[in-house]
């Protein structure tokens, strides 16, 4: 009985480890990515650093603002450079920010919207 509880008490511990490694990852990657994006030219690059911000902004369900603003960037560089796939991610972006703030109707909207483009360009590996 004893020897059950002190593997369940190793397979918590080993899991919360796990979960605050994974969260410390992700924040070392936004701290890189924000001073990165500053020195990046107005191209596709810049694009996707401003979509993974967003996604990770997003992850955290608290800072909803920071990652509509770097969903918003992400659109309107994506808009100027005429970069359909960077107008995808922004939709992406965008249904999830709008999942995690209960907009479950705009969320699908925005969805289907990045759906549709995968459909387009027939990636079905981005459609699943």
């Amino acid at each position: 009985m004893a020897h059950q509880k002190t593997w369940k008490i190793i397979l918590y511990v080993a899991l919360c480890s796990a979960f605050y490694c994974a969260k410390a990852q992700e924040q070392v990657e936004l701290d890189s990515l924000l001073k990165k994006v500053k020195s990046l030219p107005e191209d596709t690059s810049k694009v996707r650093v401003y979509a993974r911000i967003s996604s990770l902004y997003s992850k955290s369900h608290k800072q909803n603002d920071k990652a509509r603003k770097y969903a918003d960037s992400t659109r309107i560089l994506s808009e100027l450079l005429h970069f359909d796939a960077g107008i995808a991610a922004s939709h992406y972006s965008y249904g999830n920010i709008d999942l995690f703030e209960g907009n479950y109707d705009q969320a699908l909207d925005h969805f289907f919207k990045n759906l549709q483009f995968f459909e387009q360009q027939a990636d079905s590996l981005r459609m699943v």
